[in-house]
């Protein structure tokens, strides 16, 4: 046993006794999960033994994490469940087979953690979980989130019955869409949530709950490894999705519950941080680049590279503007053989659609 363990059964046992735990000190966290308790969805849907493969990645999460599992766990206990610890400080610990919160101990999906000895970043952490899972099926989660009944399972029902790529948006968020800045492109939340009950179609990703059919990712290699520390990713799939003639699906009933840090304070600290992994150094503006890199043949990605260089400003959420300098040095971490490869297989893909 390790503490992480006991952090998982108490949660579990408050997820048996109340539901699930309204964890933020605010107001409108607690009236929002008590909301999401009683929402409305597919509530007496039972997963088959092992339909779908959920990959989380996690650094430093050792508070939050036992929560989100104990949560997969009270929804959706036969998913597999597959951790990948990104050389937390210190370890996660070794999470037990399974968890169940109601039911025995052998009618729960394994629970499986994964390692990495040095810091590889989200991107490439998310790349090991899937080659780990073992189900055609999967949905990645972040390591702070929670779920009511029938969030899990309406995710994979979409992954089969939609195909193409699935998100969800948590705490009431709207739908995403695309927008084009001078030739290069970020995704922006939408100013409304539509009602409605039905998958949209859209054109941006972004939210925190993806799900998709392992063949999608198989076709470039696995789910991107983008080769800094977080973010980005969603962009990259929006493009991707655009270029190659994948459909995108906004599921609006999967209304999870995530932890955005700066939903208690105007602004992150250092103890309190928006995210565990570093912003504001080059492994944040690395994967900026690499996106325009692996999606452009040589001829595009001079231009690209102008553009970068000089500066590009995108919309920031709903109100704020932020401009994006991608230093030289930094742009040539990214022109290197193995990126150019990576590349062409990516792109050869928009040729077969």
């Amino acid at each position: 046993m390790t503490v992480i363990d006991d952090r998982i059964d108490q949660a579990a046992a408050e997820l048996e006794e109340k539901g699930p735990p309204i964890c933020l000190p605010c107001e409108q966290a607690a009236a929002h999960m008590a909301s999401l308790k009683n929402a409305p969805g597919i509530t007496n849907v039972r997963l088959r033994p092992l339909d779908v493969s959920i990959v989380i990645t996690a650094l430093n999460e050792h508070e939050w994490l036992p929560r989100t599992l104990a949560s997969i766990r009270e929804t959706a206990p036969e998913a597999e469940i597959i951790v990948v610890d990104d050389c937390s400080d210190p370890p996660l610990g070794t999470l037990r087979s399974s968890l169940p919160p109601k039911a025995k101990e052998s009618e729960g999906g394994p629970i499986r953690l994964f390692r990495n000895e040095r810091r590889l970043g989200m991107a490439r952490s998310r790349h090991i979980g899937c080659r780990l899972a073992t189900h055609p099926r999967i949905i990645l989660a972040d390591a702070h989130e929670l779920f009511k009944a029938g969030d899990i399972a309406t995710m994979s029902q979409a992954i089969e019955l939609l195909g193409g790529f699935i998100y969800a948006t948590p705490n009431d968020y709207p739908p995403v869409e695309l927008r084009d800045y001078e030739g290069l492109y970020r995704n922006k939340w939408m100013g409304f949530r539509p009602h409605g009950d039905k998958a949209m179609p859209e054109t941006g990703i972004m939210g925190g709950l993806y799900g998709f059919r392992r063949e999608l990712i198989d076709r470039i290699g696995g789910w991107p490894a983008l080769p800094g520390h977080t973010y980005w990713e969603e962009a990259f799939w929006a493009i991707y999705c655009r270029k190659a003639g994948v459909p995108i699906h906004w599921l609006p009933t999967v209304n999870h519950w995530h932890l955005f840090r700066t939903s208690i304070e105007a602004e992150a600290t250092e103890s309190f941080p928006m995210t565990p992994y570093r912003t504001d150094d080059d492994m944040y503006l690395v994967n900026l680049a690499a996106i325009y890199r692996l999606l452009h043949d040589d001829a595009d990605w001079a231009k690209w590279r102008a553009k970068l260089l000089a500066g590009v400003t995108f919309d920031k959420g709903t109100l704020q503007e932020q401009t994006y300098q991608v230093p030289e040095h930094v742009l040539q971490m990214v022109e290197t053989p193995e990126m150019e490869e990576y590349g062409e297989k990516i792109r050869a893909t928009f040729r077969t659609r």
